[in-house]
């Protein structure tokens, strides 16, 4: 055992009855029902000292075997016992017993942390039984602001945590209070480290890189908490630890368009989550911003004008924010392309049409004098720019769709041999999964998916409602297409075309199939397109291969008909 810990940990007589009570000294659990959670080297149980409870965390020294566990469990263990702060959780007590086997029939050399009892539990409980999965805005800032109170005590000692997130993140008599110190660092001022520890999720992309980093990776963390306690969910998705840093290096940070929060909790998000170190804000000016020093009247502030969007321009401006993400296309290189400062109604409509290849002329017609603050018929570069990078115009409730994007990175990234996998899962061969050989293929590609998560992305591309999922129709085009979402567009509007005109798909399909083959070319289907929309070659030529699920080059009625569901 590390000396240190050797040091510090105190030997007492124990006792164990039948029914499993375990009494040591003035602490007494029973292992059955005071199980609080298991972990990698032990388990945590609530006890009770008196009339008071508290947490014993029993850990398997054999399974510190590592040196760098050993580490991180003795700085744990001394860190705890300096901090004396309302929000950090304390350590009471460190016992030890080489005789453990006759108290619970496990291995010897087992260490006995007594730790402050936290009765609310985690923040990611609490998260999940908030309306919506979030808390309101001034629950938000006051767990967070208790949360960089237990902060500054590590601060004012040269620790960083590395590992903040709403896990590690306490509630005891409405106290928010911080745990787990394991892989806290401490270091001199201005030093910097390289080790990769904490949580991928919540990792500064420095330590996600392995690149020097400061303290201030703690406050890239708290960012990204506070986002995740308002909006139900982090900027940026994360199901591999590749497409993750590809998502924060592309993506944009933005906020829900469907949740209005104030400028200054944007403003605390913003710098808390500036990807370069040096343009993050430090821990003085954090301790120093007005949403910190104000908080009490954060609901008193007027909040920022919104534009409100009928449903149809939101889902059209988020296509366009999906595209241009797809691409790589920031919204300033837009007008950049332009060579302006300010741009026209028509400069506007023909930047819309060069990202979607086609555009709803009503649709951008209305979107531009909502852009247009000033009703001068002219948009600026900063009013375009502020509304395409400073809103996420995807619905909240589009965890399938979110997901999608995620599984399409994986499967880029990783070249998996889709067909292959489907084929293998397929077991009668007749070219469908159900449900339960859908989630399979799917845990193949992202195994820490939840069932949840599949059964809604497999309801959301079902397009018949069959309760299969088909490989070159749905499944294929959702996973490795690209433009897949702008494709479902043109589908949707293909769709509505038909309806409006009353005109059935046989009926169309025979106007082309004069010949009564059967069956349509590429440029039978171009034909046919012309008459219901106006879309340039590469649109077509994906419509066409989706509409050809045996791939042979032609496109039958009952393919054709599959698909738009008539």
């Amino acid at each position: 055992m590390d000396r240190t810990l050797q040091n510090i940990i105190r030997y007492t007589q124990k006792y164990v009855d039948p029914y499993q009570n375990c009494q040591f000294d003035r602490y007494t659990f029973n292992y059955s029902r005071d199980l609080l959670g298991e972990g990698s080297f032990g388990s945590v149980y609530r006890g009770t000292q008196g009339n008071s409870y508290v947490a014993i965390k029993i850990l398997n020294l054999k399974l510190y075997n590592n040196p760098a566990y050993r580490q991180a469990l003795k700085n744990e263990i001394v860190l705890m016992m300096e901090l004396q702060n309302p929000n950090v959780v304390r350590i009471l007590d460190v016992k030890a017993d080489h005789q453990l086997q006759a108290l619970c029939d496990k291995q010897d050399n087992e260490l006995f942390l007594i730790i402050e009892y936290c009765e609310g539990g985690d923040l990611r409980r609490l998260l999940s039984h908030q309306p919506n999965q979030r808390f309101q805005e001034s629950a938000a800032v006051a767990i967070i602001s208790q949360t960089i109170q237990g902060l500054t005590e590590l601060l004012h000692k040269n620790y960083m945590h590395r590992d903040i997130k709403p896990d590690n993140i306490l509630l005891k008599q409405n106290t928010y209070k911080v745990a787990d110190f394991g892989l806290a660092a401490k270091i001199p001022p201005k030093q910097v480290l390289r080790s990769q520890v904490g949580t991928p999720l919540y990792m500064s992309p420095q330590v996600l890189e392995y690149k020097e980093y400061t303290n201030k990776c703690d406050i890239w963390s708290l960012g990204l908490v506070l986002y995740e306690l308002l909006f139900g969910r982090t900027p940026w998705l994360c199901r591999s630890f590749d497409t993750y840093l590809i998502e924060i290096k592309t993506k944009p940070l933005q906020f829900p368009y469907e949740i209005q929060v104030s400028p200054q909790i944007k403003d605390f998000i913003k710098r808390c989550l500036r990807i370069e170190e040096s343009h993050r804000m430090s821990w003085s000016e954090l301790l120093k911003h007005p949403l910190l020093q104000n908080q009490g009247r954060l609901k008193r502030q007027a909040t920022q004008e919104r534009l409100d969007f009928t449903i149809l321009e939101r889902e059209y401006l988020y296509n366009i924010q999906f595209v241009c993400s797809e691409h790589n296309i920031q919204a300033k290189d837009l007008m950049k392309q332009c060579a302006k400062t300010h741009i026209n109604q028509q400069e506007f409509q023909n930047m819309l049409r060069k990202i979607m290849n086609s555009e709803n002329e009503e649709v951008g017609r209305k979107l531009f004098e909502k852009f247009d603050y000033s009703k001068d018929g002219l948009i600026s570069a900063q009013e375009f720019e502020y509304l395409f990078s400073e809103y996420d115009f995807a619905p909240l409730k589009s965890i399938a769709v979110q997901i999608i994007y995620e599984l399409q990175a994986i499967i880029k990234i990783y070249k998996i041999p889709l067909r292959q996998l489907f084929e293998q899962l397929d077991q009668d061969k007749n070219g469908y999964l159900d449900v339960k050989e859908f989630e399979f293929l799917i845990k193949k590609i992202a195994p820490k998916l939840s069932q949840e998560n599949i059964v809604e992305i497999f309801k959301n591309y079902d397009q018949d409602n069959d309760g299969k999922i088909r490989l070159e129709i749905e499944l294929q085009f959702v996973l490795q297409s690209k433009n897949y979402q702008k494709l479902k567009i043109i589908l949707n509007r293909i769709r509505e075309t038909l309806m409006k005109k009353s005109v059935s798909v046989s009926t169309l399909f025979s106007q082309v199939d004069k010949e009564r083959k059967g069956y349509i070319n590429f440029k039978d289907f171009e034909y046919l397109l012309s008459k219901l929309d106006k879309l340039n070659k590469c649109d077509i030529w994906d419509l066409f291969n989706l509409f050809d699920e045996d791939g042979n080059g032609q496109i039958s009625l009952k393919e054709f008909m599959a698909l738009l569901n008539l």
